[in-house]
């Protein structure tokens, strides 16, 4: 009876448990804040939230490639003004763009699912093309996770 050649697995990179983004501390951050009790434009309160705030705030975390997906709910502060749109973009390695969402004083509470699989590191950036410190606004996020 002849041997059967059996083949070599190739290890698999073990995945991560999920992790909320709350509990990762950034390598980068410019405007990115833990807040407690904020209301949406939508007048959602929301107990516990990241925060975005001002054009160019952005908080970059290192996920080792040992995650699949990143999500999280995402609304625009209350009192966001009418004036002003704003774009939340999602970074992988080497700045490539995985993702991007655009807010104004009318956007509900979005959903958000980006693949992050291979990803060492992923930034969310959150900016706005208008100027000026009235156009400092804020980005609320919620169930931010990796898994």
């Amino acid at each position: 009876m002849a041997k059967k050649k059996m083949k070599k697995l190739k290890p698999r990179k073990r995945q991560a448990a999920p992790v909320n983004l709350a509990d990762m501390e950034p390598v980068a951050k410019r405007g990115y804040n833990k807040k407690e009790n904020v209301h949406t434009s939508q007048n959602a309160l929301w107990g516990d939230a990241l925060e975005l705030w001002g054009s160019g705030a952005y908080a970059e975390f290192y996920v080792g490639g040992q995650y699949n997906t990143l999500s999280l709910t995402a609304a625009p502060q209350q009192g966001f003004w009418d004036e002003y749109e704003y774009e939340l973009e999602i970074y992988g390695d080497d700045d490539s763009l995985l993702d991007s969402y655009l807010f104004d004083y009318k956007t509900s509470p979005t959903d958000i699912t980006v693949d992050i699989s291979g990803q060492d590191y992923i930034k969310l950036y959150w900016y706005s093309e208008d100027e000026g410190f009235l156009a400092q606004q804020s980005l609320y996020m919620k169930n931010a996770q990796v898994r």
